[in-house]
C-alpha cells in the first residue's frame, strides 16, 4: 500500500473512531448520575471530535438576554476557549440552527479575529441546545488553522449529539425542580402538621384557661368579701397577699386567652426599654437565688413594631429557661443590638448561660410542645410559645450550644424603618 493511502485509511479510521466517541459520550449523558456537571461532559466530548479542538457550553441565564459560559475543554486555557466565540455564540442563537464559519479570521461577524489569528484557530461549528421553547444555550467548536473544517459526517454527528446534550440538561433541570419541589412539599407538610398540633394544643390551653377563671373567680370573690371584713393585722395581711396572688394569676391566665386567641394590640417600641422594666422584677430574683447576671448592650436600637406584652412573656421565658439551667451556680448574660443584611434591619436579643448544654437530639425539637422532654434541659410548652410569638411577629427565635459551653437562644425581629 502507497503511504498516501496509508495516511488517508489512518485519517478515516480517527475519524471514524472520534464519531464513535461521540456517539458513545451522548449515550452517558443520559445516565449521568445526579449531581454530575453535565456542561463539563458536554464540551469534554465536543473537544475530542478533532486534535486539538476548543469546546465551549453557552447556557442561557434565565432573566437576561445573554449566554453564560457553562463550560470550556480543549488544549488552552478556558478564557482563550470561551473568547474566541464570544461574538458568534450570538449568531447560532438569532439563526436558531446550526451556524458554519469557515474561517473565522477574516469572517465580517468576527470582531475578535485577531485573537483567533493570535491563537492559531480558523473554523468554527456552532449548534443550538434545544429547549422547551427555543434553543436554551449553544455547543461550540473551534478547529485549529492547520485542518479543514468538520466533513458533512462529522457535522451531522455534532448536531445530533448537541441535540442529546440539550435533552439531557433539560432533564437535570427538570429533576433539580421537582427535586426542589419534593423538598418544598415535606417542609409544607411539616409546617402543617405543626400548625395542626398547635391548634389542638391551642384548643386544650383555652378549655384549661375557662375552668381555671371561673374556680378563681369565685376564690376572689370571697377574697374581697373577706378583705371587707375586719381581721387583725396579721390576718389581714396574708389575705391581702393572696389576693395579690390571684392577681397575678388572672393576669397570665387573661395573657394566655389574649395569645391563644390571635388577640393583642401592637405597638412601636423600643426593645431595649421593655426589656429594662422587665429586668427591674426578675433580676432581684435571679440575685437572690446566686445567680450572676450579665448585661451588655450595642449602642442604640431601632425601634420594633411588636405585642409588648408577648414579646416581654418570649424573653421572660429564655431567662427563667437559662435561670433553671445554672442553678443558681453560674452566669445568664442577655444582649441586645442591632444588625442589617440582605433582608433588612433586625434587633436582636441573645440570652445565653454557662450551664450544661441540650442534647443535640432534642436541638430540633426543642420549640415543639409535643416533644419529650426527658432528663436535663430540652422542649418545654413555653419556649414552644415564644417561637410561636417571635414567628408570629416576622421574626426568628434559635438556638445553639456554645464551643465552650452553656447554651445561647438567639431572638430577631425585624426593625421599623
Amino acid at each position: 500500500m502507497t503511504p498516501a493511502l496509508e495516511g488517508g485509511s489512518g485519517h478515516v479510521a480517527r475519524r471514524g473512531a472520534s464519531l464513535a466517541n461521540l456517539w458513545s459520550a451522548g449515550r452517558l449523558l443520559a445516565s449521568a448520575p445526579a449531581g454530575a456537571d453535565l456542561p463539563d461532559m458536554i464540551a469534554r466530548a465536543a473537544a475530542r471530535l478533532r486534535a486539538g479542538g476548543l469546546s465551549t457550553v453557552r447556557i442561557l441565564v434565565p432573566g437576561e438576554a445573554g449566554l453564560g459560559v457553562a463550560a470550556c475543554a480543549g488544549p488552552a486555557v478556558p478564557r482563550a476557549a470561551a473568547a474566541l466565540d464570544a461574538d458568534l455564540a450570538s449568531v447560532v442563537l438569532a439563526a436558531g440552527r446550526a451556524v458554519l464559519v469557515r474561517d473565522a479570521r477574516i469572517d465580517a461577524r468576527v470582531r475578535c479575529a485577531p485573537l483567533w489569528r493570535e491563537r492559531g484557530y480558523a473554523a468554527w461549528h456552532g449548534v443550538p441546545l434545544p429547549g422547551p421553547e427555543g434553543p436554551a444555550g449553544v455547543l461550540g467548536l473551534a478547529l485549529p488553522a492547520d485542518q479543514r473544517p468538520l466533513a458533512r459526517d462529522e457535522r451531522a454527528a455534532l448536531e445530533a449529539y448537541a441535540t442529546q446534550a440539550g435533552l439531557a440538561l433539560r432533564a437535570a433541570r427538570l429533576a433539580t425542580t421537582v427535586e426542589r419541589q419534593a423538598q418544598a412539599l415535606a417542609v409544607a407538610r411539616a409546617e402543617l402538621l405543626e400548625t395542626s398540633r398547635l391548634l389542638a394544643f391551642g384548643h386544650v390551653v383555652s378549655d384549661v384557661v375557662h375552668e381555671t377563671s371561673n374556680v378563681l373567680g369565685t376564690v376572689m370573690l370571697r377574697l374581697e368579701s373577706l378583705l371587707e371584713e375586719p381581721h387583725e393585722p396579721r390576718t389581714a395581711a396574708v389575705l391581702a397577699a393572696l389576693d395579690g396572688h390571684c392577681r397575678q394569676i388572672a393576669d397570665l391566665l387573661h395573657e394566655l386567652r389574649r395569645y391563644w386567641s390571635g388577640g393583642g394590640v401592637r405597638a412601636v417600641v423600643n426593645l431595649d426599654e421593655l426589656i429594662e422594666r422587665l429586668l427591674r422584677l426578675r433580676e432581684p430574683r435571679m440575685r437572690a437565688r446566686g445567680t450572676r447576671f450579665e448585661r451588655a448592650r450595642a449602642g442604640h436600637l431601632p425601634a420594633v413594631l411588636v405585642d409588648p406584652a408577648h414579646v416581654e412573656r418570649a424573653v421572660l421565658t429564655l431567662l427563667i429557661e437559662a435561670e433553671a439551667a445554672v442553678r443558681g451556680r453560674g452566669v445568664v448574660r442577655l444582649g441586645t443590638e442591632a444588625r442589617r443584611d440582605e433582608s433588612g434591619a433586625w434587633v436582636v436579643v441573645t440570652v445565653s448561660d454557662d450551664g450544661p448544654p441540650i442534647a443535640d437530639a432534642l436541638l430540633a425539637q426543642l420549640f415543639d410542645p409535643f416533644a419529650p422532654r426527658g432528663q436535663g434541659r430540652g422542649p418545654s410548652v413555653g419556649l414552644a410559645a415564644a417561637h410561636a410569638i417571635v414567628a408570629g411577629l416576622g421574626g426568628r427565635l434559635t438556638v445553639a450550644n456554645d464551643a465552650g459551653g452553656g447554651v445561647t437562644f438567639r431572638l430577631e425581629l425585624p426593625a421599623v424603618s
